[in-house]
């Protein structure tokens, strides 16, 4: 028994991350829900660990629990004035529509994404992140320079920030791009 309960969310929380990582995420999703009953509700845990619920959401096909989520999420984000939970839910929100097949609304939630990193040094993860997965957009529409330009992009925000298992995603999207291309 844990003497010290503001370790339990995190434990929780960490678990739930394992578990996903492993392709588990119906048990990953429980220890999330476990960890957010626990967190405070205004805090970058809460926000970041719901976003990571809302993902598993997306992945099930359970896109109105998923939207829910990220709405609350991008709510709790303003309201405590944390830019980066914001950019962390405007992430989500674009990889909802991967799951949605819907890549034009994908890409303008993408795009929207990294506009709004472009002027901040601090957000450059973000904009990586975004670049990536909008260039995974453009690769899926087969509109190979716009696919390409994008995950160019994302190479170099993650060499940047040295962000490797981000960098090899971003490696792999570039393969998957030159294989098409032939």
């Amino acid at each position: 028994k844990l003497g010290n309960t503001k370790l339990l969310p995190k434990i929780y929380s960490g678990l739930g991350h394992v578990y996903i990582t492993m392709g588990n995420y119906e048990e990953g999703g429980r220890y999330c829900q476990k960890a957010l009953e626990l967190m405070d509700k205004k805090s970058s845990e809460h926000i970041k660990t719901a976003n990571v619920l809302g993902y598993i959401f997306s992945s099930k096909s359970k896109f109105e629990d998923a939207e829910a989520v990220f709405d609350e999420s991008m709510l709790m984000a303003k309201e405590i004035n944390d830019t980066k939970m914001e950019k962390d839910t405007l992430y989500y929100q674009a990889t909802l529509e991967w799951f949605r097949n819907d890549s034009d609304k994908g890409i303008e939630k993408a795009r929207n994404l990294i506009n709004s990193c472009e002027a901040s040094e601090s957000l450059i993860e973000y904009y990586a992140i975004g670049a990536n997965l909008l260039g995974s957009f453009y690769l899926q529409k087969n509109e190979l320079k716009e696919a390409e330009k994008y995950i160019d992009m994302a190479i170099e925000g993650f060499r940047k920030i040295k962000h490797i298992n981000a960098l090899c995603t971003a490696v792999e999207n570039k393969a998957s791009l030159i294989l098409k291309k032939g």
